[in-house]
């Protein structure tokens, strides 16, 4: 099929964010940062539309504008490749092998991702060509466009300038839409999004296009396009083909507050593009919203008063019609502003079918909303041509253009997005967009979703990332047990600990070691069978290239990456049945000079109390010794702080050498020996990449409670524990350190554990160091003492603490639908909250069966246990 000049581009010089068309007219382009608002928002949602409608209402004096919300591709695969830059080079292999694994699965059940960007464009209308000139644009274009048209281009470019006289404009016009921070287009995004009117559905090489616009913006409209006889369009371009079809809205329903048309439009699995060309009504005037409104409302009124006289029943259409008027009348009266419209949909696909079936979705989501569409099968291109960023809504446009008030107009909520999460980070789920209970099957959540989750942690103390609201570091993971807190909480740990820096988890139940080996061990039975298979790949493949790369997919497909994973992890369990741990919390084994100071003498003084100070001269020993054995140490004699209390108990001194062995009697045999030592174990290490420390055995008294003997004991394992934590943390500021606290809750129920939870998460982001507390409730994220906030929350199901859940993410804790929204919740869902302020509900989702394996925790052989009725 020929090209019709129906199908052409009509733009003839772009500068920066202003479109020249062949007739004469300027456009301003904009893109608008979509307001990350939580659907549960109400009251953030009615801010912004007021914010939308003073923006719109401001545009009054350019007489129109349009809305363009635009589905562009995400590159998953090139976000991949940046977390893998960085990857610990001894964790890479592990981190390709989940990450392959994430992006196939991503690709097969959600097909290409693709996010929303929202743009506004506005007609500029203070400068005018001479009559001369005009004529010639106008005829070069039309009849002589190849040879007339650079000829104009250089007459406007160089002599004229023409953007020049716009500038002033312009720069009012991006101060009136300040409000929605809109922001001005670059001159190669500008080319780019109107050369993107031609290639809806192709996936194209952007530079690509770019480069040819930029090099003849004739090339903007490169593109092919065919009337089918399906009332589809055919678009062919060198990079690819696609089939486009436009849906134009046909009729809003009579009441449309809080119809939020562009947030339901994001929850639909596949792209949709919507955009409206919008004209101003004049209010005053023969012809103006009053005075039509008062005839028709004069006319309709007639009507009603005469079907009362004659007993005739009233059309309750008539009666809504009427009560419409009335609005209207008094909307003018208010000094509201109206709009005619054109809202169009369009959707793409490769095949009729797939267009099909989108257009069957896209409707029944519509007519939920009480929004009806016209499949408008015959008036294809002329929507096409309609639908080009600088294509205006003119008087003659007349078919599916609606009327509304400016206040009415907002309700469909533009400019706005539920996104939760990071750009580049990895996959751990989806976001939930409905406020259903899914009775625990989190499989059917995860199926209903089209919008995947990603999270990097790391990102949360950056400086320079556009609208984050803080540069908190810590992370709150709270929940009820058997939410899917405690599997999250694992997963996120060993997608973080592929990065670089350093990774620490503490396990009080010591449960992680045993599962994790076991899961190794399991997986490493069946390596001689792969070793059989890579012998007999070497014997049949030459090529040096490709057996490398089929051994390698069949180390992946036998989780062999995962076994080097676990064998990499440092595994410690503080118990002192093992003689391999003693030694492991000692202080001066794993601090230095004035830290091993100050720690032992605090867990000194944890086990004889006041009997440190009480007599100068034991002080004054221990203070001496204790120098004396960090001292030796530093100098790499095998010693630790069991020593000190030896070389006391040889005083001559009758007070200093009986506590000194009275002391070394307390710690023989005990868990004390996990900070008491001579120093023959190395310590836990806070150079390790990976460590999982398990502690088991401590029992801490409760706040106010009379401690025993036993717990005087877990506290002295508890500050020395603690102050591991928060050197692990502080020690370096240029390395990124995490720490997954799990069982938060152990540390508020005394007041010791309060005070080590308090110091580790002052050591935050001038330390760059990460704290993941994991804990029941959140109320251990806070106390009257310590105010430091998280910068990041996921909260799943607390049963009996909806109101403070709430009021930790900021939502109303009186609103029913906010309460239902997290109440709903079933197991593998959580509110998050990000550095950004931004809050959703997610569905965890761990992609790969082997490693969801580790995070079990529940075993059971019992048949009738497992049975369902």
């Amino acid at each position: 099929m020929k090209k019709k000049a129906i199908w052409e581009n009509h733009v003839l010089s772009v500068h920066d964010n202003l479109v020249l068309k062949d007739d004469g007219t300027v456009f301003a382009m904009f893109e608008v940062p979509a307001s990350i608002i939580s659907m549960m928002d109400n009251k953030g949602k009615e801010a912004h539309k007021q914010a939308t409608q003073a923006v719109i209402t401001s545009l009054y004096e350019n007489l129109g504008f349009e809305i363009l919300v635009k589905p562009l591709s995400k590159d998953l695969l090139k976000s991949y490749e940046v977390l893998l830059k960085d990857c610990d080079p001894r964790t890479r292999e592990f981190g390709e092998y989940l990450l392959e694994q994430s992006y196939s699965e991503l690709m097969n059940e959600l097909g290409n991702l693709h996010h929303y960007k929202f743009f506004l464009t506005v007609p500029l209308s203070d400068f005018s060509f001479s009559g001369d000139l005009r004529k010639m644009m106008k005829e070069g274009w039309q009849r002589f466009r190849k040879s007339v048209v650079n000829l104009i281009r250089r007459e406007l470019e160089f002599n004229l300038n023409w953007y020049e006289s716009y500038k002033q404009t312009a720069s009012d016009l991006e101060m009136n839409l300040n409000l929605l921070q809109a922001r001005p287009l670059k001159r190669e995004e500008t080319l780019l999004y109107n050369s993107l009117n031609y290639l809806r559905g192709i996936e194209v090489n952007k530079d690509e296009v770019l480069a040819d616009v930029k090099n003849a913006i004739e090339n903007m409209d490169d593109t092919t396009i065919n009337v089918r006889s399906d009332g589809l369009l055919e678009i062919h371009h060198p990079q690819g083909s696609s089939l486009l079809k436009f849906l134009p809205l046909a009729d809003y329903p009579e009441v449309v507050n809080n119809i939020h048309l562009i947030e339901h439009l994001q929850t639909l699995p596949f792209p949709v593009e919507f955009r409206i060309k919008a004209r101003f009504r004049k209010n005053k005037g023969a012809l103006g919203m009053e005075a039509t409104a008062e005839r028709n409302r004069d006319r309709i009124g007639t009507e009603l008063s005469e079907a009362d006289e004659k007993g005739n029943v009233t059309k309750s259409s008539s009666v809504g019609a009427y009560m419409i008027l009335e609005d209207i009348i008094s909307g003018v009266d208010n000094g509201e502003y109206f709009l005619d419209f054109l809202p169009v949909f369009a959707i793409t696909g490769s095949t009729p079918e797939e267009i099909n079936y989108y257009k069957k979705m896209l409707m029944t989501a519509m007519e939920g909303l009480g929004v009806k569409i016209v499949l408008s099968q015959w008036d294809q291109p002329y929507l096409f041509y309609k639908m080009r960023s600088t294509e205006e809504l003119t008087r003659s446009d007349r078919y599916w253009v609606q009327n509304m008030k400016v206040s009415a107009f907002v309700e469909n909520l533009f400019f706005v997005s539920q996104k939760v999460g990071s750009d580049i980070g990895f996959y751990f789920g989806r976001v939930d967009h409905t406020t259903l209970n899914w009775a625990g099957n989190y499989e059917k959540a995860i199926a209903s979703s089209p919008t995947p989750f990603f999270w990097n942690m790391f990102q949360a103390n950056k400086e320079d990332i556009e609208g984050k609201l803080g540069d908190s570091p810590h992370v709150g993971i709270f929940g009820d047990t058997g939410s899917g807190k405690s599997f999250f909480a694992k997963l996120a740990f060993v997608y973080h600990s592929i990065l670089k820096g350093l990774s620490l988890y503490i396990d009080p139940k010591d449960e992680m070691k045993s599962q994790f080996l076991y899961v190794r061990d399991k997986l490493e039975s069946y390596l001689p069978e792969m070793e059989e298979k890579i012998a007999d790949l070497v014997a049949l493949i030459e090529d040096d290239e490709i057996l490398e790369r089929r051994i390698r997919n069949l180390e992946f497909a036998y989780h062999k990456p995962l076994i080097d994973y676990i064998n990499h992890i440092h595994f410690v369990s503080l118990n002192t049945k093992d003689k391999k741990n003693i030694g492991a919390l000692d202080p001066i084994v794993f601090l230095e000079t004035e830290q091993a100071k100050e720690l032992s003498t605090q867990v000194t003084e944890g086990l004889i109390g006041t009997k440190l100070t009480e007599d100068d001269r034991f002080e004054n020993s221990f203070n001496y010794h204790l120098q004396q054995v960090i001292e030796r140490r530093a100098k790499g004699e095998t010693v630790g702080l069991l020593n000190v209390f030896k070389e006391m108990a040889k005083s001559k001194e009758e007070l200093i050498k009986d506590r000194s062995e009275n002391i070394l009697s307390k710690i023989s045999g005990t868990m004390l020996e996990l900070v008491f030592s001579e120093g023959k174990n190395p310590s836990v290490s806070m150079d390790d990449h990976i460590t999982v420390l398990g502690v088991t055995g401590l029992n801490l008294a409760k706040s106010g409670e009379v401690k025993t003997a036993q717990n005087k004991m877990s506290d002295i394992i508890m500050y020395a524990l603690g102050d591991f934590c928060r050197f692990f943390g502080a020690r370096n500021r240029d390395q990124e350190t995490v720490i997954f606290l799990d069982e938060g809750w152990f540390f508020n129920t005394t007041d010791i554990g309060k005070g080590i939870l308090m110091r580790m998460k002052r050591v935050g982001r001038s330390e760059n160091n990460f704290l993941a507390l994991i804990t029941q409730s959140v109320k251990d994220g806070s106390s009257d003492e310590d105010d430091t906030a998280f910068g990041t929350i996921f909260a799943f199901k607390e049963t009996g603490n909806t109101k403070a859940v709430l009021q930790a993410f900021g939502l109303p804790d009186d609103d029913e639908d906010v309460i239902t929204w997290y109440e709903n919740q079933t197991k593998g869902q959580a509110l998050a909250k990000d550095p950004f302020g931004r809050i959703g509900r997610v569905v965890i989702h761990g992609q790969n069966s082997a490693l969801n394996e580790c995070f079990k925790t529940t075993f059971s052989e019992m048949e009738s246990a497992k049975a369902v009725a």
